[in-house]
């Protein structure tokens, strides 16, 4: 059995503006009003899906789980980042020097 992620798509009500208001629901935002902030968390799960998941046809969750533990060292340690000038994500952690990129 192969884990798709159609298989665990779910389903949301969407709710009018008026409704989040008077529920204190926030969306999340770049600051401007624009939805832009989810773009690092796409690339991310983007890489993730096409680097780890897709190329292993991982048969059983425990195995899956190995595989993203495993996944997300190589990606944090080894894997360099064109955004981060070509350095990993936790050397750039330890330098304090943060990345390259930005939202305008």
């Amino acid at each position: 059995m192969m884990f798709k992620a159609s298989t665990t798509t779910r389903r949301c009500k969407i709710q009018s503006k008026n409704d989040r208001k008077s529920e204190e629901i926030k969306i999340s935002m770049d600051g401007r009003g624009r939805a832009l902030d989810n773009i690092f968390i796409e690339r991310l799960w983007r890489s993730v899906k096409h680097e780890g998941i897709y190329l292993k046809g991982y048969a059983h969750m425990s195995e899956l789980m190995i595989g993203l533990t495993q996944y997300f060292s190589f990606y944090n340690n080894e894997r360099p980042h064109q955004s981060l000038a070509d350095q990993t994500p936790s050397r750039t952690y330890q330098s304090a020097q943060g990345g390259v990129e930005t939202i305008t």
